[in-house]
């Protein structure tokens, strides 16, 4: 399991924050993934999309 994740790198983390509105479910993050060499090889379509809150 651990290696699958090592095939992972993250693009985008976005935070939730209460100063400019931005709250995402209660206090929140927004992140997008991609494999590795999905990002070498320019598949930017492969990205995953993850929302996770507390």
């Amino acid at each position: 399991m651990w290696n699958e994740a090592l095939l992972w790198t993250s693009l985008v983390q976005i935070d939730s924050d209460n100063d400019t509105e931005m709250v995402w479910g209660d206090c929140g993050s927004l992140y997008w993934v991609r494999r590795r060499d999905d990002l070498a090889a320019g598949r930017f379509d492969a990205a995953a999309f993850i929302f996770q809150c507390y």
